[in-house]
């Protein structure tokens, strides 16, 4: 400023110079400050970038609270593809809900008597508790949120002395009411087990035969789950925040930006009071001696190279193809994306394993609650009746046609082992249908289900 001030004494139009040159020297001021803020927010928001993208949610209460925040859709990030991944996990584990059969070592036995009291008693149980229809489903989510689900049990008697009480089923979340298993055996691998919970201010505690509780992801020995997800919370968090930046870069590139080069400050003013009386759009143009060009946008390549990679990393944790969570542009065709369906059914049928344990418990421990406080009245048996969850999938009704059924018709398998593989299908009650029906002349066997081979014409 000094030097220019000085310099201002040697110009022979005096004042008029030195005034320009300060208004000059004011703008340059101004612009350098300008980018002096921005460098120093541009610095501190990539330091905030940098930090958050090491992992947030390393404890279990942390991976749980946020993965029930963007179920719930309120975090900022992620919460439609932790809404996605929940809602498949937990429909491939109860695609079809679940059934109630006999134990096989019951039915083997050939007993004369039947287990219809036991089931007609948890058939009833389940649906006044709501777990025959959706509340499998809910159940399914809720441990996929939190690694684990718990369901306390306790008896209500009835005002009325000729109605025999009930037993009541309570779902205690992990979270909300600070659930903590123990095992109280000399052995870690097995019970008996407790449960210390909180309901409101009161701390409680419910014994082996009073709770029932499934883990999901648990270490052996341990006794607490982990949510499948909580290891990649912030990788949805990624994907999610470059869809936003690639939606922004759509938005603001979406048309081009015209650019012209000019050589001096005159050009621009011609140029910019053009554009303005010629209301100047895509498509439309004017004549003008500066260069014109159009600006597209940089580095857009490198955030979808970022959104495939952190998806690769979400199917191969979840096991969850691409396809199914929107993203179908990343298999190569539809043979692939079958192909891939197979390592998902494995590891649904596991955990349907788990499941059917957990139900299974369940039904036994109602049984022995209500046997308990009924006092001289009939005593219902446990470990008679079995769940039995329903897979369901286009690839089960292609096996069923090209494996059982081929076996079938070559007499490898029985009639009543093939339809044990149809779901949805009472096998005692067809082979009772089928027995009693008595056809009154032959019917042609359908067409794909007969190794009858049609006459070939000479």
């Amino acid at each position: 400023m000094d030097f220019l001030k000085s310099m201002a004494k040697f110009d022979p139009f005096g004042s008029k110079r030195l005034a320009r040159s300060q208004r000059d020297v004011a703008e340059i001021k101004t612009v350098y400050e300008k980018l002096t803020r921005s460098f120093a927010e541009f610095q501190t928001a990539y330091a905030e970038r940098v930090s958050s993208s090491l992992n947030p949610y390393t404890t279990h209460e942390s991976q749980v609270k946020e993965a029930i925040d963007k179920y719930n859709g309120e975090s900022e990030f992620g919460c439609e593809l932790v809404q996605r991944i929940i809602n498949m996990t937990a429909a491939f584990t109860m695609p079809n809900g679940m059934e109630l059969v006999e134990a096989e070592d019951f039915v083997q036995n050939g007993k004369a008597d039947n287990a219809d009291a036991e089931r007609a008693y948890i058939a009833k149980w389940l649906d006044r508790t709501n777990l025959s229809q959706g509340g499998t489903l809910k159940l399914a989510q809720e441990a996929n949120l939190q690694g684990q689900i718990q369901l306390t049990l306790g008896w209500v008697k009835s005002k009325d002395p000729q109605v025999e009480g009930e037993v009541v089923a309570n779902y205690r979340s992990w979270i909300d009411n600070k659930c903590k298993i123990s095992q109280v055996g000399a052995s870690n691998l097995t019970g008996p087990y407790k449960l210390d919970y909180k309901e409101g201010d009161k701390e409680l505690t419910a014994n082996e035969n009073a709770f029932v509780f499934l883990l999901l992801n648990s270490r052996l020995g341990t006794t607490e789950g982990r949510p499948r997800i909580g290891a990649i919370l912030h990788v949805l968090e990624y994907i999610s925040q470059n869809l936003t930046d690639d939606r922004k870069n759509n938005e603001l590139f979406g048309h081009p930006l015209p650019y012209f080069k000019c050589g001096n400050k005159n050009e621009v003013d011609i140029v910019t009071e053009g554009m303005k009386k010629k209301t100047w759009n895509a498509g439309r143009g004017f004549a003008s001696t500066a260069d014109f060009s159009l600006v597209s946008p940089s580095g857009t390549g490198d955030i979808s190279t970022s959104i495939t990679t952190c998806i690769k990393i979400v199917c191969a944790t979840t096991g969850i193809s691409p396809h199914f969570l929107g993203f179908p542009d990343l298999l190569s065709n539809r043979s692939t994306a079958d192909a891939m369906g197979e390592p998902t059914e494995i590891v649904s049928r596991s955990e349907m394993t788990v499941w059917e344990a957990f139900y299974e418990s369940l039904f036994d421990k109602v049984i022995r609650m209500r046997n308990m406080n009924i006092g001289n009245g009939i005593q219902l048996r446990e470990g008679i009746i079995k769940p039995r969850l329903l897979p369901l999938s286009d690839r089960q009704w292609q096996r069923l046609k090209d494996v059982w059924l081929e076996m079938l018709k070559e007499g490898a398998v029985s009639l009543e082992t093939f339809l044990s593989q149809v779901p949805n299908v009472d096998v005692e009650t067809e082979l009772t249908r089928l027995n009693d029906s008595t056809p009154t002349e032959p019917k042609a066997p359908a067409s794909g289900f007969s190794g009858a081979k049609e006459p070939v014409e000479d």
